[in-house]
């Protein structure tokens, strides 16, 4: 499970060791539009008594395979906040998480500086390998779609697009064809509307199950100001809350095909009038 975590690590010269750079409050920041991808902010203050240039910035932990450093040409002066945009990369689930995450910076006239994550950086980092973690064990159980078909409806003249989410059992699913897997609610986004229709949930996929389909409907929220509209950045990253026996409720993130997606964004031009 997760990635090879015997990968190759960067060579010695590429991770400094010993103490941490000091006079920089780093952490980490991953804003909603980025949720789901694999980039992340570090933000950096600049508490020296002088201002320092980053050329570079790279993130450290076992629970993720490393990513190249990603290159910067940046300026902070003294007192300064800047959001770094770098990446991180596939979970390693089998590791071992004994070790704290840190950032490298590479600092102009100091070369590659090993930089402390404060706290709510380190936390952050893990809830991310966390959930990744979980999310391929609920793909050994089962896989979570949207189904291809969506019809249109009326429900008390309020228009809606009509269709199905599936949760099905993988076929090479030895080990999770014995686990139950939970659907627990379903969120949509600004924008739309997505919930399940004439079905209450939670509802289970069982052990002997192959297939749950459950009927969903997609529609406008009511959002109609300019600012929603403009500011919506993952329109149709839709949730569906799982949960696996004995485990926390996640979110698993599904879209609607292109096609879908363009039929709702008329409804909703309809809806707003």
């Amino acid at each position: 499970m997760g990635a090879d975590s015997g990968q190759r690590r960067p060579a010695e010269e590429e991770t400094p060791r010993g103490n941490d750079f000091r006079g920089l409050n780093v952490t980490l920041v991953q804003y909603r539009s980025a949720e789901g991808s694999r980039s992340i902010d570090v933000q950096v203050t600049n508490t020296r008594s002088v201002a320092i240039r980053v050329t570079a910035v790279r993130l450290y932990w076992p629970g993720f395979t490393d990513q190249p450093a990603t290159p910067k040409d940046t300026t902070f002066a003294v007192g300064q906040t800047i959001d770094l945009d770098t990446t991180y990369g596939t979970a390693r689930c089998d590791a071992d998480l004994g070790a704290a995450p840190f950032v490298v910076l590479t600092i102009d006239g100091a070369g590659a500086q090993r930089v402390e994550l404060d706290g709510h950086g380190k936390a952050l980092l893990r809830r991310l390998q966390a959930h990744e973690c979980y999310l391929e064990r609920v793909a050994e159980v089962a896989s979570i779609e949207l189904g291809p078909s969506f019809r249109t409806v009326f429900v008390r003249t309020r228009e809606y697009l009509a269709g199905s989410l599936l949760v099905t059992r993988p076929p090479s699913s030895a080990d999770g064809r014995h686990v139950a897997l939970g659907v627990t609610g379903l969120s949509g986004s600004v924008l739309v509307d997505f919930s399940a229709a004439g079905v209450k949930l939670p509802v289970i996929l069982r052990p002997a199950g192959d297939t749950l389909r459950i009927p969903v409907v997609i529609g406008s929220s009511g959002r109609c100001d300019a600012h929603a509209r403009a500011e919506s950045k993952q329109t149709f990253s839709f949730g569906v809350f799982v949960r696996l026996p004995g485990e926390p409720v996640q979110r698993v993130i599904v879209s609607p095909d292109r096609s879908t997606q363009a039929r709702s964004l008329a409804l909703i031009d309809r809806a707003c009038g």
